[in-house]
């Protein structure tokens, strides 16, 4: 009885968790285009499946340890901290801090 108590907070734990991350994801889904600073690129769209387009390339993006990591065919990738407010996304540069743009969800 003990052991399925165990197990059954274990499960709520992990399915908490798994919702939360979830939910992050999915308000960086979405196509967004640049308002301010010199990002990366003038626009860029998340797909829900991990992948992207940035200004018309193929790419791929996720998070990892809580940055979020988007790459192209181009030149690889970047990992970058974030902050979604509304439909505001601010992205600045793991390794260039000073590189802070700021990007609008237009859809």
């Amino acid at each position: 009885m003990k052991m399925k108590r165990i197990i059954t907070v274990l499960f709520i734990f992990v399915l908490m968790f798994t919702l939360a991350a979830c939910s992050s994801n999915s308000k960086l889904v979405g196509q967004w285009v640049e308002v301010e600073g010199n990002g990366v690129a003038d626009s860029f769209i998340l797909r829900e499946d991990g992948s992207a387009s940035i200004e018309g390339w193929s790419g791929e993006w996720r998070i990892d340890d809580g940055k979020l990591y988007v790459a192209n065919v181009l030149d690889g990738g970047e990992y970058y901290n974030y902050k979604i407010s509304g439909n505001k996304l601010t992205l600045i540069e793991v390794n260039d801090p000073d590189d802070v743009a700021v990007y609008k969800k237009v859809s």
